[in-house]
């Protein structure tokens, strides 16, 4: 499984309505479920998910007795994996604190990569159900009830969080805000097309200051200490913690929810596709060679299923047109 390049958490968090759980929760399910199975090579997550998809299947071990085999699949330590999964591990600490011992987060953005290799597989083992649960009391809605999740260990009730919820509410406003047209700054201000993104000063300026309060260039060591085994004297195995150590790469590790979007976000602007204006819902959308193109010859371009919208709407205009000027003509 690999994750969708043309899927973007800033622009999902832009089109998203966060006084819906159902899209809060999809939203989570794409950017902190899926890096995190990706790494065991696990399902895609889906709403209608059970713990069989998680942890394995019933299996018959005889006389009648039937137990649910867990899956322990190796951990992909590739360095690729890395920021997707950690992005999404610190959007759920911050929305979720409950998930995880404060030290524990603490410790994670101490060392990095501690998350990835002793916290990841938590993470993948957790259900949309779960989320979904986190999500209704993060919206302080009654329900869903907790599913029956049998890794599900300790701090996963739901709970509000008012302060992380209006911090989430800020940052979509201010990246909605950064993906529109800008305005006229005034007479004595003039922009320059040099190729460059245009942006609202005070924007850029907001954007800028989130990244450098809560987003911190970091040299991470990736390693981990695994259990393995030594020859005793009596000859005998005994346990023994072993260090593996795959070297070290530099990233930008986010701290903040704020700095995990502004960070995403600020990556859209090096990407070879742009993002635009969708010209029937108005919402940003990462455009391909041909929108690009579109757009710099001042042509719309949509989002699938709006374009679809906007030719049933094309369409029915027309038709509508075609009955009036036919009324007319007879009247």
């Amino acid at each position: 499984m690999e994750l969708d390049p043309s899927r973007r958490l800033s622009i999902d968090l832009i089109t998203a309505d966060l006084d819906s759980a159902e899209e809060l929760t999809a939203l989570l399910a794409a950017h902190v479920l899926e890096p995190a199975r990706l790494l065991y090579s696990m399902f895609r997550p889906r709403h209608d998910e059970t713990d069989h998809v998680t942890f394995g299947n019933l299996v018959d071990i005889g006389e009648g007795h039937i137990v649910l085999m867990k899956l322990e699949e190796p951990i992909e330590a590739r360095v690729a994996r890395f920021d997707p999964f950690l992005r999404g591990f610190v959007l759920l600490c911050r929305l979720f604190p409950q998930v995880i011992e404060p030290e524990g987060f603490e410790h994670t953005l101490f060392i990095p990569a501690s998350a990835y290799f002793e916290r990841s597989r938590s993470v993948a083992h957790l259900l949309w159900g779960d989320l979904a649960c986190l999500v209704g009391g993060l919206l302080r809605l009654d329900g869903p009830p907790p599913p029956l999740n049998r890794g599900m260990k300790g701090g996963y009730e739901p709970e509000p969080n008012d302060a992380a919820l209006a911090e989430l509410r800020a940052i979509q406003a201010l990246l909605r805000s950064a993906t529109a047209v800008p305005d006229d700054e005034g007479r004595y201000y003039s922009r320059l097309d040099i190729g460059l993104r245009p942006m609202s000063a005070d924007g850029a300026r907001e954007l800028d200051a989130i990244l450098r309060a809560g987003a911190r260039q970091r040299l991470v060591w990736f390693g981990d200490a695994e259990l393995g085994y030594e020859k005793a004297p009596d000859g005998d195995y005994r346990e023994a913690q072993v260090w593996v150590d795959r070297g070290v790469f530099p990233t930008v590790v986010p701290e903040t929810i704020s700095a995990v979007f502004a960070l995403d976000f600020v990556e859209t602007l090096r990407l070879d596709r742009q993002t635009g204006l969708c010209a029937h819902c108005g919402r940003p959308l990462l455009l391909t060679p041909q929108q690009v193109a579109r757009v710099e010859h001042r042509q719309p371009v949509y989002h699938a299923d709006c374009h679809e919208a906007h030719r049933r709407r094309y369409i029915r205009d027309f038709q509508r047109g075609r009955t009036r000027k036919r009324d007319a003509e007879h009247a």
